[in-house]
């Protein structure tokens, strides 16, 4: 994120501050705050669909944490 950070900065040529910043680094700071988390948020949902836990799987670890908490003495 802080590269993501330093590249739209130098991108837009806000590499010293100043009060009155120009529109390119308000569209910049517009892709910071809502563009960039709207993507990273849709890398991680395609990541939760193709995440193996159905099926045999999900069976296979229902079936681990019910022995665990048998060995352990808890059930839930």
């Amino acid at each position: 994120m802080i590269l993501l950070i330093g590249i739209v900065f130098t991108g837009t040529g806000w590499g010293d501050f100043s009060p009155k910043p120009g529109a390119e680094v308000i569209w910049g700071l517009r892709i910071l705050l809502g563009l960039s988390p709207a993507v990273i948020l849709g890398i991680g949902f395609l990541a939760l669909c193709f995440y193996p836990i159905h099926g045999e799987k999900l069976e296979e670890n229902l079936r681990k944490r019910a022995d665990l908490h048998s060995e352990k003495g808890t059930i839930k």
